[in-house]
């Protein structure tokens, strides 16, 4: 089943039918209120688009544009660039052993990352970033955060710079802290590092993904069983540009972009301050996608890319945002570490 959140239906109904985000609104609002609340406001949303001639979601057939990928679609056909490739790794699953590798794709409406499994994990040897891929009979699934992927299995196929096709350049939208808003699904940041958090290190089950829990001595998954886990890692930062300050996840192959291979602070984790002494107080290019902590409200950042630039921001944060105002923020950020650890999760 193909779903929209009630955001996207809004801002899908916004972009074709020539009508205001309130107007659209209240047309949701009468429509709940003519069938005597016994509709949600999404299903509200989906008669409101059909009297409105929108098509919300394209149904099957021809390339998808990574913006109009949802949750729950399969056989998905889609076309972009590769912006990151990472490793393939080994992994057991009770008695199931297999290969799992990742890359991200972009065309001119969005990124989205990709997960290869088993036998055709071997096409990724073959491109490299920047290239150009076409993608048969993938997958949507959701990863741990809530953020769509595309998944490949056996049935899958990977052409390579197939001829005369191309991909136009990514739309990023450049903004600062002050600015963001949870809408923004693909932003670009260009920020202070002002405090680096430890790395937070965890168990995944390899199929699913999720978080495993030990029992005598064993890795579970609550899905799969008895599993061989999956190591990864997450890292959190402080940004600031002047406008604001905000909390950036940064997770493992971005983390180790950032401070290089993590796994031996596992066992040495005195190496991280040296590590983290070169990222902080710098200045990164940080692209990702905004989403609020249901905790606690605030907007944070997930980081999909992150550059560092050697330019100087200095004399502008000191003139838009008072020094005191952006350490006492720093130590809110400090104090609300451990509850955010739980909801990054």
């Amino acid at each position: 089943m193909i779903n929209l959140t009630i955001e996207e239906i809004i801002s899908k109904l916004v972009s074709n039918s020539g009508l205001t985000e309130a107007e659209i609104k209240t047309k949701i609002q009468q429509k709940m209120e003519s069938l005597s609340g016994l509709i949600s406001e999404g299903g509200a949303g989906h008669i409101v688009a059909n009297e409105l001639g929108v098509q919300l979601f394209q149904i099957s057939g021809g390339i998808v544009k990574v913006k109009d990928i949802r949750d729950g679609m399969r056989n998905v056909d889609v076309i972009g660039r590769v912006s990151n490739k990472f490793d393939v790794r080994e992994f057991t699953s009770g008695a199931r052993h297999g290969k799992v590798g990742s890359f991200t794709i972009e065309d001119e409406t969005g990124a989205i990352r990709l997960t290869a499994w088993n036998d055709i994990t071997h096409k990724m040897q073959e491109f490299n970033v920047g290239d150009i891929v076409k993608i048969k009979s993938s997958y949507v699934r959701l990863n741990n955060n809530g953020f769509r992927e595309l998944h490949l299995n056996d049935k899958s196929n990977i052409s390579i710079n197939p001829p005369g096709v191309d991909v136009g350049e990514r739309k990023t939208e450049s903004k600062k802290i002050g600015e963001l808003s949870e809408n923004d699904n693909f932003v670009e940041l260009l920020c202070h590092v002002v405090n680096v958090f430890d790395p937070a290190f965890f168990e995944q089950c390899p199929t699913c993904k999720k978080r495993v829990s030990q029992d005598m001595g064993k890795y579970v998954c609550g899905e799969h069983g008895e599993v061989e886990p999956l190591y990864s890692h997450v890292v959190n930062l402080l940004l600031d540009d002047g406008s604001g300050t905000m909390r950036a996840s940064c997770w493992r192959e971005v983390a180790d972009s950032l401070f290089g291979s993590l796994e031996v602070i596992q066992t040495a984790p005195d190496m991280f301050d040296s590590m983290k002494n070169e990222v902080l107080g710098s200045i990164f290019r940080f692209r990702g996608t905004v989403k609020k902590n249901s905790m606690t409200g605030n907007l944070e950042l997930n980081v999909r890319e992150a550059k560092k630039e050697h330019i100087n921001l200095s004399s502008d944060v000191s003139s838009e945002r008072d020094t005191g105002e952006s350490r006492n923020e720093e130590k809110q950020a400090v104090q609300e570490e451990d509850v955010l650890e739980e909801n990054v999760f």
